[in-house]
């Protein structure tokens, strides 16, 4: 299993909380057509499976009348499957298919090929790279991510002399993550909205020479053969593996220049090791002797039962960070209960941290006591075991509006699966007194309230009602049908033309936190949504989903009102007006002598899509910022490619302003911490920016530090703080979670820009006392 397989899956274990389920058989069946509606013959039908934790690709290839029939084993239980189709001479196509419902799978008409040249740092043309699509990505189409992963039959090329590739045909409105390699450089897989291409473009991909990190594991002085070794970065998601050989060296070859844990994939039965935190190689450079010695450690064992019952808990899944696999990275160990509910993980000696991480999904709720830190030494045993609280089940009772038990009236229920649309999955039906059962099925932690939302509609009488549960303590509720109310709405872009396929979605304000309710809509061609059944005398507001929440230049959104419809009432709001391709931010960068800086990196966060983008100034100092997001404040960040100046300020850019930003050297800041000299020796302190982080900086610039250890005279220093930004300054004695810090000191502190140093002091009290303060 590849390295980032397990990331991939790690980063959704919670929630997919892959348990004991046998593997089942999966059908899906359809057929592929043209945009006309003809039969595509031949064409490739795929669909990743997941069987035993692996991700698979399995495909199958349509007949004569475009029919398929994909066939496939699984242990992973979804409603629905994305299967995605390439034939040649058309653009891929996808659709959601479910088990026993033929699906109709169109190859779009428009479509183009995206072209281009893999160059060096030089702009000398790279041959034999290659060049493959990796998904493509849209904002209005009704399937809005293809994913194509490492499936042999995804669009791609390899370049020639020339460095030139062609990719396609592929669909028109896509953006399209590309993934590019060649030997001796690292691959380059751009993430950012404002670096991916669409089909129709001609683009330019630099790869830069590669990082090699490499190394040795040996047990007692002797090489350890067959012993995988992974890498993954700290901030962008760049990862890599190799196999040590028979004098136990490994090589990760192709890596990009960045910060990077390392860790052994699986060690040998019996064995734990030590990862390395924080290995830094460059561009074209080698991080050598990042070696690995097999110790015994210590073992933490347990059980996981069932609170109610003592019963165990087959496929639980429980997790460690710790010496092994560092919190700087979501590289996280894990053990899954047997038949008996017993897990066993060894760790390398020192503190970790162990967590019940979610599972089995059907029945778990949450754990008594979701997690423990604790300190294992060499050779020893210790037992930690949890307690698992079952998901609680509601009776629901709904009643006419004269009082009366409502029968056979279909019940709307979103609490595994949010944002569906409505008429995708079947309703729940009230029996014959009324009543039905649901399940609260999101996991949920130990703090903090689990609100949502049933909806009941009767489409014969266009009756509606609505019940907000509380996963905490509810056990019963009632809805009281009303007359149903409904909205009108409508998306536009600025220059009036309509938004089609746009997701909407509708919530409720109750204490405790915003609640959706389970409908979502997209709009017609033509922009335009009905939105219903809505419950009467219920304030709810509309929320456009995913990226277009950030483009709204103005309407309904804009007044953040809550809207109560009265029974049977249709109201029709103002058209929301997105600004699809974002906002544009100009300026100029200038050093502290006024002069031009050329080739500054200018990034804006958030952008359009929530992520940042980024810019670079020209000989003039002058720069253009697109896609900024339009519904918030964005911070722009201007800085030297080597980091040794930088600024950054908030800018509203629905304001036409021609920005100037002078740059400084970023200062450092040095704190001590007072009290008493034992709490002192054990605190640990962490500085991070206020505000959404801009990724990837330039070298030296710091938004975020955690785990700062302090020295004998409980001082720590943070160099590289960004001039115009806010940051939160806090050290701390315990675990970084607020019910389990012991006592805290914490301070805000504003850079300026000037500053060589910060000097400042915090003192250790109580949370208490820490709260107090605050409120002061």
């Amino acid at each position: 299993m590849s390295l980032q397989s397990r990331f991939s899956l790690m980063t959704v274990v919670f929630i997919l909380a892959l348990g004991p389920a046998l593997a089942e058989e999966v059908t899906l069946t359809g057929r592929v057509v043209g945009p006309e509606g003809e039969a595509i013959a031949g064409a490739r039908v795929a669909q990743t499976r997941v069987l035993d934790r692996e991700p698979h690709w399995v495909e199958t290839t349509s007949d004569a009348e475009g029919q398929f029939r994909l066939q496939f084993e699984t242990d992973y239980e979804r409603d629905a499957w994305q299967a995605v189709a390439v034939a040649e001479g058309h653009a891929p196509g996808a659709a959601s298919a479910k088990p026993g419902e033929p699906v109709e799978l169109v190859l779009p008409e428009e479509h183009r090929a995206l072209t281009g040249t893999v160059v060096d740092p030089g702009g000398q043309p790279i041959s034999q790279a290659h060049v493959a699509v990796r998904a493509l990505n849209s904002q209005t189409a009704r399937i809005r991510y293809v994913g194509f992963g490492e499936w042999p039959a995804a669009p791609s090329d390899t370049t020639g002399e020339d460095g030139r590739f062609s990719l396609g045909p592929l669909p028109v409105g896509y953006l399209v993550q590309l993934r590019a390699e060649a030997p001796g450089y690292a691959y380059s897989r751009p993430t950012a909205r404002e670096d991916m291409p669409s089909a129709g473009d001609d683009i330019t991909l630099t790869l830069h020479p590669e990082a090699v990190i490499a190394g040795r594991v040996t047990r007692e002085g002797e090489p350890v053969a067959g012993v995988e070794v992974g890498v993954q970065s700290q901030q962008e998601s760049h990862w890599g593996e190799a196999t040590t050989d028979e004098d136990g060296r490994y090589e990760i070859t192709a890596l990009p220049a960045a910060t990077y844990n390392v860790a052994l994939i699986t060690p040998p039965d019996g064995y734990a090791a030590v990862a390395h935190e924080g290995v830094q190689p460059e561009a074209g450079e080698r991080a050598e002797q990042i070696d690995f010695e097999l110790i015994e450690g210590g073992l933490v064992r347990g059980t996981v039962t069932w609170a109610d019952s003592g019963e165990p808990v087959p496929g639980a899944s429980i997790g460690a960070y710790g010496p092994a696999h560092p919190r700087s990275t979501a590289w996280v160990q894990s053990a899954e209960a047997d038949e008996q509910g017993a897990y066993e993980l060894r760790l390398p000696p020192g503190e970790n941290y162990v967590y019940w991480m979610g599972g089995p999904t059907d029945v778990a709720w949450r754990a008594e006591q979701r997690d423990v830190t604790l300190h294992v030494e060499e050779g020893t045993v210790q037992t930690v075991d949890f307690r698992l609280q079952r998901k609680p089940t509601i009776q629901l009772t709904v009643l006419n509006p004269d009082g009366t038990l409502a029968a056979g009236v279909p019940v709307y229920w979103d609490a595994d699966l949010r944002h569906r649309y409505m008429g995708e999955r079947e309703p729940l039906v009230t029996d014959e007194q009324g009543r039905v059962e649901l399940s609260f099925g999101r996991q949920t932690h130990e703090r903090g309230r689990a609100l949502e939302a049933a909806l009941a509609h009767d489409p014969e009488r266009d009756l509606a009602g609505i019940a907000v549960i509380d996963g905490e303590s509810t056990r019963q509720a009632t809805i009281r049908l009303a007359e149903a109310a409904w909205l009108l709405a409508a998306i536009r872009e600025t220059d009036g033309s309509p938004v089609p396929n746009a997701s909407v979605s509708v919530y409720t304000e109750q204490e405790g936190g915003n609640v959706h309710l389970p409908l979502q809509f997209a709009t017609e061609e033509d922009g335009q949504v009905r939105l219903g059944p809505l419950p009467p005398k219920v304030p709810v507001k509309l929320l456009l989903s995913g990226d277009l929440a950030m483009k709204v230049a103005s309407g309904p959104a804009e007044e953040q009102e809550m809207i109560t419809l009265v029974p049977a009432e249709t109201r029709e709001l103002e058209p929301f007006v997105v600004a699809m391709e974002g906002l544009v931010a100009r300026g100029r960068v200038i050093d502290p002598e006024g002069e031009p800086v050329e080739g500054a990196v200018v990034i804006g966060k958030p952008g359009a899509d929530w992520n940042p983008v980024r810019a670079r100034t020209d000989a003039d100092g002058h720069f253009e910022l697109t896609g900024l997001g339009a519904r918030e404040t964005v911070t722009i960040l201007a800085a030297t490619e080597d980091g040794s100046l930088a600024y950054a300020q908030p800018v509203d850019p629905s304001v036409a302003l021609e920005l100037v930003f002078e740059l400084f050297p970023p200062p450092s800041l040095i704190v001590t911490v007072a009290g008493e000299a034992d709490a002192v020796a054990r605190a640990r302190a962490g500085v991070e920016r206020s505000g959404p982080r801009f990724g990837e900086l330039p070298q030296g610039l710091t938004e975020r530090v955690e785990e700062i250890e302090l020295d004998e005279e409980g001082r720590f220093r943070v160099d590289g703080l960004i001039p115009g930004l806010q940051y939160s300054v806090m050290a701390y004695v315990g675990e970084p979670r607020p019910e389990a810090i012991e006592l805290v000191a914490g301070e805000q502190v504003m850079v300026h820009g000037g500053e060589e140093t910060i000097e400042l002091s915090l003192e250790l009290m109580t949370m208490a006392e820490f709260a107090a303060q605050q409120r002061r």
